[in-house]
């Protein structure tokens, strides 16, 4: 009787234990999920690859908040968001480290008719691979007295902000007598809708043997408000004063486009539910607006977009576009918004092709306060905020870009912009007026 009682006892201990270690065994899982849920996911990459988020989160169905900018993946930091999958939410750390040099394949050769070209190191590359930005330096003396008639090796470096340096690579700089034209690549004929700028720059291509500052112009009277066939010539002329010519003819057509303004403002609706408040004035619309297209729309001088709501609906579908593309989705946006803007339109022969860029009235009808709004991404050497400034920026600006005349247009043409600045740019500040 006394060894039963005793093995029952044990028996009953044994399944306490058992007991006890299953509680402790949920309770480890319970505070390990939960330690899951509410510390960030840490996920390192190098500079320019992208992470496999649908690998990580087992799932193709997830979205992120509206602060993640997907651009961040190509300059080195460490950035914080939230991602939403499998009905919950996780914050993610991303660790982005740069930690190769720039890929740089340089010109063999390249030929410069004068003296006077100052040449950069970008003269040289033929094709470079770099996810964040870049500067070359000469290594070579480039104030030498070069002569024309004689070639010289050159060698330079490039370089990332992360500190990763290329190898000295050379290439050939020859001095020559420029007796060849530039060539024109354009054909026979091009269309353009009523109404619609014109995109010349779309279809023509020019080329030189030389290095050196290379346009065209287009003469020739079209009006693109009626329709008709209009003969235009196009002439470059390069540094050297040798001139092509190229005749083409030009035919205005009925609108194409089958996207609708509906369509587009379907698009731009849901994108504003997440980029804009109640509690936001005109300004920070206009800046929340920016920093969308800023962030998601890569610059691409093949567009062929022929008015602004396909033109618009297009850089959202491809996620790219040429000036008139970022011009047109603003519009959009703006328009969407109630927001008053104007086009403007690079001063023609200004530069080579054209630009747009929209003007905004962050005031009132009865009191108005005209800012230039550019969104089209720029150049990285040149890179600095367009979103709301006044033409006295504007102008220095170009000043800055050494006689461009990137922002070049007519004043008669639009209301005098506001003078107080409320997007100081340090850059431009000794360019200033």
């Amino acid at each position: 009787m006394q060894i039963n009682e005793k093995l029952a006892n044990q028996k009953s201990k044994n399944t306490l234990k058992l007991i006890i270690f299953l509680a402790s065994v949920l309770a480890l899982s319970i505070i390990i999920t939960v330690i899951a849920l509410f510390l960030p996911t840490h996920i390192r990459i190098e500079a320019g690859d992208a992470p496999d988020f649908e690998k990580i989160f087992k799932t193709a169905d997830y979205e992120f908040d509206p602060n993640f900018n997907p651009d961040c993946i190509n300059h080195p930091g460490t950035y914080k968001f939230q991602a939403k999958y499998r009905n919950r939410t996780k914050i993610i750390k991303l660790t982005v480290k740069d930690t190769k040099a720039p890929e740089v394949t340089l010109k063999g050769k390249i030929y410069v008719s004068s003296k006077n070209i100052k040449l950069t190191p970008e003269d040289f590359i033929e094709s470079i691979i770099e996810a964040d930005a870049y500067t070359g330096e000469f290594i070579t003396d480039m104030s030498y007295d070069f002569q024309i008639g004689k070639s010289y090796e050159i060698e330079m470096r490039f370089s990332d902000p992360s500190g990763n340096k290329t190898q000295v690579q050379k290439s050939v700089l020859s001095y020559i007598v420029d007796t060849e034209p530039p060539k024109i690549e354009a054909p026979a004929v091009i269309y353009s809708e009523l109404n619609a700028p014109i995109m010349y720059k779309q279809y023509i291509t020019v080329t030189d043997n030389c290095i050196g500052d290379i346009q065209f112009h287009v003469e020739g009277f079209v009006d693109n408000e009626r329709e008709g066939v209009y003969r235009v010539l196009v002439k470059s002329m390069d540094i050297a004063g040798n001139m092509t010519k190229v005749e083409m003819s030009v035919h205005i057509i009925p609108p194409q486009s089958t996207t609708s303004i509906d369509d587009l403002n379907n698009r731009i609706s849901k994108i504003c539910n997440s980029i804009i408040t109640s509690d936001m004035d005109t300004e920070a619309k206009c800046r929340a607006v920016y920093d969308y297209v800023q962030s998601n729309i890569k610059y691409n001088s093949d567009s062929t977009s022929k008015n602004y709501i396909e033109a618009a609906y297009n850089a959202l579908e491809t996620k790219k576009g040429d000036c008139y593309s970022f011009f047109a989705l603003s519009k959009a946006f703006l328009d969407y918004l109630g927001i008053e803007n104007l086009e403007i339109q690079r001063t023609e022969g200004k530069g080579e092709g054209t630009h747009f860029w929209n003007y905004v009235n962050i005031g009132t009808k009865n009191a108005p306060s005209w800012y230039h709004f550019d969104t089209t991404e720029l150049v990285y050497n040149y890179n600095v905020s367009g979103c709301l400034l006044t033409t006295a920026q504007v102008e220095a600006y170009d000043r800055w870009r050494e006689g461009v005349y990137f922002r070049h247009f007519d004043k008669s043409s639009v209301p005098v912009s506001a003078t107080k600045i409320i997007t100081p740019i340090t850059e431009l500040e000794k360019y200033m007026k």
